[in-house]
């Protein structure tokens, strides 16, 4: 027998539209269905809820209306992420007025006196497991993240899912309400990095990333011991120290930064990395397809450092926080895991990293994590049914792949160009002009330059400018005194001119901007006449001709 809520009066309109309403069997085009209540409470814990509620795709036998207890320091934009979607959504406050017959959540803290006692309530972690100690919202102390409080369980029927047997164990240790009240399901996070594997390539060319390029991605959890609490300047380092031309960083930020501190300020906050080529993913669509695109991942104990692990990627940490629960699965690769040092150069611990990388280094910690790979969604739509006591529907349930990435991603205009000539060989290494400034010194035999590209919005950099690309050549030239070459593409490469009028043509393959340096190191090492040279960027070897006139 499904149970229906009792008209309690406890302030606020019955919701009178849709589902969730008393009368709703009057009204439905679908028949008097059983509704299954979803409700978030955080960012994080909603854009999980909907990840999981993809396990009811195509079905036709429930009804999903959506609520949002607004209890959390970190439930901003969790409501607007709900009603973004068109998703039949209540007030919380009409929660007791509303028939539903099962509660759906992926938050542990979610006030369970609200709902009707005869409901089964299904709790999903929203993140690997319980791992992590966190602030207690009701005390000065601290609490299991994702383990429903003892105090709210009398009563109701609480349901704990576990993607692991060990977690079940684990749950019950801390909590003996626990026991018997756990069920074995998949993680659907990880599923869908599974099913997108084979979208790699996809996803790359989405994010930008070419083909001879190596994407570092940056995963940080929230508080003061996850990366971006201990090493801010990290990603301004990285795209400094990353050529620009062989490398590109990508950066995955916990919901809880987000709506603690506000999406605006945390763009502030990384302004010159994004303005850098700095790929930010926002927190509620992206991040498993940048994790399926990385080459290597730089985490800490947050939960996408270990699906890294998990998916073979090579993995070095920049923070662990003493906050990890001792025992678990992510605390014991937290033992093992390569870190990345602060003291020496970061491109060659990630060349290190990627050279000796085994992508089954970590398989005998991972494997605890998960017992279910592939099957989150047809595990969570069977226990769904169970609890509701109902038949499981003999429809098939799809496992979808993540969804493309779209990610905060400027266009660089203006790079220091570090030039060297050996050989009639032209090495041209780039960084963001952005970032410049966390570059080490230069050696004796850099010829260091600064490029900008018309389109640049700090035009405090065509004053400083050693090469200014994309504007009438002469009037380039008067309008910045400080500009040694003027340069704009053509049809073979670029034509270039030198303050005091000397021109050159330049027929080559690479951009625009690398045919100029190439002409300002050929200036300045005297080898700036007609004929071939060649010029490498990156990854990239190609023949450059000049025709100086």
């Amino acid at each position: 027998m499904l149970a229906h809520r009792a008209g309690v009066d406890v302030g606020g309109n019955p919701p009178r539209h849709g589902p969730a309403a008393q009368d709703a069997h009057r009204w439905s085009t679908f028949g008097d269905e059983p509704v299954i209540l979803a409700v978030g409470r955080t960012l994080t814990s909603t854009i999980r809820l909907l990840e999981a509620l993809e396990a009811f795709l195509g079905d036709t036998h429930v009804e999903i209306v959506f609520t949002v207890n607004e209890t959390s320091r970190f439930s901003a934009g969790a409501v607007d992420l709900i009603t973004a979607l068109s998703a039949k959504y209540i007030a919380w406050e009409n929660v007791p007025r509303s028939r539903y017959h099962l509660v759906i959540t992926a938050s542990e803290n979610v006030d369970l006196e609200w709902f009707d006692v005869r409901a089964p309530i299904l709790v999903l972690p929203h993140g690997i497991g319980f791992h992590k100690l966190v602030p207690d919202s009701e005390s000065a102390g601290t609490r299991l993240s994702g383990l429903v409080p003892a105090h709210r369980l009398p009563g109701r029927q609480v349901w704990h899912l576990v993607t692991q047997q060990e977690q079940a164990e684990q749950l019950g240790a801390a909590c003996p309400e626990t026991i018997g009240k756990t069920v074995l399901g998949g993680d659907s996070s990880y599923d869908a990095l599974l099913a997108g594997t084979p979208l790699r390539a996809h996803y790359r060319k989405a994010l930008r990333v070419a083909d001879d390029q190596r994407l570092v991605l940056i995963t940080s959890t929230w508080g003061a011991q996850s990366i971006l609490g201990t090493w801010q300047e990290l990603p301004e380092r990285l795209l400094a120290e990353l050529p620009a031309d062989e490398y590109r960083v990508a950066a995955v930020v916990h919901p809880n930064v987000w709506t603690w501190h506000s999406d605006w300020d945390l763009r502030r906050r990384l302004h010159n990395a994004v303005a850098a080529g700095l790929l930010l993913i926002p927190p509620t669509r992206g991040w498993h397809a940048t994790l399926i695109a990385s080459d290597v991942v730089i985490g800490d104990h947050g939960s996408v450092s270990f699906y890294g692990a998990v998916m073979g990627k090579s993995l070095l940490l920049a923070a662990f926080g003493s906050e990890i629960v001792s025992g678990t699965a992510l605390a014991d690769l937290g033992k093992v895991a390569d870190r990345l040092d602060a003291r020496t150069g970061l491109r060659e611990q990630i060349d290190l990293a990627l050279a000796k990388h085994d992508p089954h280094r970590f398989d005998g910690i991972t494997k605890r994590a998960f017992a279910m790979p592939g099957a989150a969604a047809p595990l969570l739509r069977k226990i769904c049914y169970d609890l509701l006591g109902l038949a499981v529907p003999g429809t098939d349930v799809p496992l979808r792949a993540a969804a493309d990435p779209a990610p905060d991603d400027a266009e660089v205009f203006s790079h220091e160009v570090r030039g060297s000539l050996a050989d009639s060989t032209i090495t041209l290494t780039r960084c963001p002009a952005t970032v410049r400034g966390r570059l080490p010194e230069a050696t004796a035999d850099e010829l260091r330059h600064l490029v900008v590209r018309w389109g640049e919005r700090n035009v405090l950099l065509f004053d400083i400018a050693s090469i200014i690309v994309g504007q009438d050549l002469s009037e380039t030239l008067d309008r910045y005194p400080g500009c040694r070459i003027a340069a704009v593409s053509t049809v073979d490469g670029c034509e270039a001119l030198i303050r005091g009028g000397k021109r050159v043509s330049v027929e080559g393959k690479s951009d625009v901007a690398a045919l100029a340096s190439a002409v300002y190191v050929a200036l300045l090492e005297g080898v700036l006449r007609e004929g071939e040279l060649t010029l490498q960027v990156g990854t990239n070897r190609s023949t450059v001709v000049l025709r100086p006139y």
